[in-house]
């Protein structure tokens, strides 16, 4: 079994690695709610009424890293490792296929200090 790595580490190595900030990427990101949810319904199998609940409890940049987060690290990586090492949490538990579900998305969400939890 490979060695694990969590997700805030290779998020963080990943934007290091690249030369970028997390608030530049961000802002060159930077969509209003309603395309940033557009977004986020491409890639996951989010229905209606769960994007509008992802999309009170969080602000849309939190919306845009969980994006850029499934896009580059889950939704073409098959195997679910970064450089050689388990990615926690993993693939099969954030997507079904080629969608990220709720449940994947709320554990990227914790993994990333974020809540998408009822209040």
């Amino acid at each position: 079994m490979p060695e694990q790595i969590h997700l805030s580490e290779v998020v963080e190595d990943l934007l290091k690695e690249q030369g970028i900030l997390l608030k530049d990427l961000l802002d060159m990101m930077d969509e209003e709610n309603g395309s940033v949810t557009d977004s986020l319904s491409r890639i996951s199998d989010l229905q209606s009424e769960q994007l509008s609940a992802v999309e009170r409890r969080l602000s849309y940049r939190q919306i845009n890293l969980l994006t850029f987060v499934v896009y580059a690290l889950y939704l073409n990586n098959m195997p679910g490792l970064y450089k050689g090492m388990l990615l926690i949490p993993r693939r099969q538990e954030v997507m079904a296929g080629q969608r990220v579900t709720l449940d994947g998305l709320k554990a990227i969400a914790r993994a990333l200090g974020m809540s998408l939890e009822e209040e």
